[in-house]
């Protein structure tokens, strides 16, 4: 990288203190100090604050460095300075700031088009230069409208076989259960909660209600739900929430509900004493907040109070984790619970579910053809091994499979050094 016109410069301006890249706390207390300094001072496009600049980049020097020598140096792309071209796929050079971690600053140079774009960061970068939204900040500010799906006149095509995610939909439809519902009281951390919400629909769980907490500042109070988190499962369920704990009994009795509360007092049965416990027609299991529990309302509504034995020191499982134990215990004490929807919600659910999968209009004409003829449902809703991919991005995979043959290959050299020092001292 010699002979480049860099420029250096730490990334806290305000103390001259050099900072490491940017952590979530630090993107976070950066972008509010950012929306204070906006607010309190007029923007003319002048000063270090570099606004959108597409210009000829020609004249300027260019790093012609391969992308491995740059990542060996600089750890991200902090920002896109200029560019030649607004579109990302027809520009030729850009003009960028980059972090180096060995002096603890950025340096800026202008690089070749497509090296930018396989750097860390590099797509972020350029959204943020180009003021284009990101698929989180789209389906917050845009939402798009789910086109509910109406049945059509025409038969299911007779020429080809039914859309697999449409078997798989009538599998999991078979399944669900209308007999348990989930009510999760006060939950005070909202990553447990969506965590909770995904286990529940794993599980067959159709129904979740969710009483809010009333004036408590909710640690991850934001719900936008995280897919890393929930994968994508509260679009399937039937979520019902409330403001106060007595609105949510009352609406439980209306339903003609037990009330099985989950806790630690000695009245409480154990879920493996199977011959105290039988599953009602109709059963609401609550869980409390995992701070204190459920609430007193609650216990003194209770029909039946349960608990899952624990043998070990500390005291109490995760939320999640509760809950799932706690479900499939109730279903290995009746696994009639499974596939007891009535006609009408399945119609109803099928409708939601088909319009949800339909992506586009093709698919929407053909899923409307099958909302009166559902296909029969897959034996087995797991994919084939060869379409299973991993849960994780490329790149993250990609490392973590070399840094495991790194450790294998180091492993068999360490033994092969071992053998051939035994093997050495036993001919002496």
């Amino acid at each position: 990288l010699d002979g480049a016109e860099n420029v250096s410069r730490p990334l806290d301006q305000d103390n001259g203190n050099a900072v490491p890249p940017p952590t979530k706390k630090r993107k976070r207390a950066s972008s509010a100090l950012q929306q204070q300094r906006a607010a309190a001072t007029p923007h003319d496009g002048s000063g270090d604050d570099v606004q959108r600049v597409y210009a000829s980049l020609a004249d300027e020097p260019r790093v012609e460095a391969s992308p491995a020598e740059l990542k060996q140096k600089y750890s991200h792309v902090v920002r896109v300075v200029a560019a030649d071209s607004s579109d990302f796929s027809l520009m030729k050079a850009v003009k960028v700031e980059m972090y180096c971690p060995s002096i603890k600053a950025v340096e800026q140079f202008v690089l070749p088009a497509a090296t930018f774009r396989v750097l860390n960061r590099s797509k972020s970068a350029w959204k943020t230069f180009n003021d284009i939204p990101s698929c989180n900040q789209k389906k917050i500010l845009e939402p798009e409208p789910l086109v509910i799906l109406q049945p059509s006149p025409l038969p299911p095509p007779t020429d080809a076989a039914p859309p697999r995610r449409l078997q798989r939909a009538e599998r999991i439809l078979s399944q669900r259960t209308q007999r348990i519902i989930l009510v999760m009281e006060r939950c005070f951390n909202n990553h447990n909660q969506q965590a909770v919400l995904r286990t529940a629909e794993l599980l067959g769980i159709q129904h979740v209600w969710i009483i809010n907490s009333p004036g408590l500042k909710m640690k991850n109070t934001t719900f936008v739900a995280n897919k890393r988190v929930t994968r994508g499962s509260e679009e399937w369920l039937t979520v019902r929430k409330f403001e106060a704990t007595s609105e949510c009994i009352k609406a439980l009795r209306d339903e003609g509900r037990e009330i099985w509360v989950t806790e630690l007092s000695k009245e409480a049965i154990p879920l493996d004493r199977t011959d105290l416990l039988q599953i009602p027609p109709k059963m609401a299991l609550i869980l409390g907040r995992e701070a204190d529990g459920v609430s007193p309302d609650f216990l003194l509504a209770a029909d039946k109070r349960v608990f899952l034995p624990m043998y070990g020191f500390s005291d109490s499982f995760n939320l999640s984790v509760a809950m799932a134990m706690v479900m499939q215990r109730l279903f290995a004490l009746c696994p009639e619970a499974r596939g007891d929807l009535s006609v009408e919600e399945k119609s109803h659910l099928r409708t939601l579910w088909y319009s949800q999968l339909a992506k586009h209009d093709e698919s929407r004409e053909l899923y409307s053809r099958y909302l009166l003829h559902p296909p029969p449902p897959l034996d087995d809703v797991r994919g084939e091994d060869k379409d299973r991919v991993p849960r994780i991005s490329r790149r993250l995979h990609s490392r973590m499979k070399r840094q495991q043959d790194e450790s294998e290959e180091h492993y068999q050299l360490r033994m092969q050094e071992e053998e051939e020092e035994d093997g050495s001292d036993h001919h002496h």
